[in-house]
């Protein structure tokens, strides 16, 4: 099976993939100060352009995350004092 989503750079709070699909779009994520749960995005598909969100998106996050290389979650609470 081949991979759709193809990761070309990551840095600790962005990745870039191009991912397959109809055509070859460029997908960029950016996790500003780390924040795991509200990354900015951007697609360069049609869907993208006019809706928001896309499957190359995910497709992105799933690839990255089978590499290990999207934010650690912090699930840790601040004890109570």
């Amino acid at each position: 099976e081949q991979r759709r989503a193809q990761i070309v750079e990551n840095r600790p709070d962005y990745v870039r993939a191009i991912v397959r699909g109809t055509g070859r779009y460029r997908v960029e994520i950016r996790f500003s100060n780390g924040d795991v749960l509200n990354p900015e995005y951007r697609c360069g598909c049609p869907y993208f352009e006019e809706h928001g969100g896309c499957k190359h998106i995910w497709a992105t996050l799933r690839q990255a995350e089978s590499q290990r290389l999207l934010p650690k979650l912090d699930l840790a609470r601040p004890s109570a004092s």
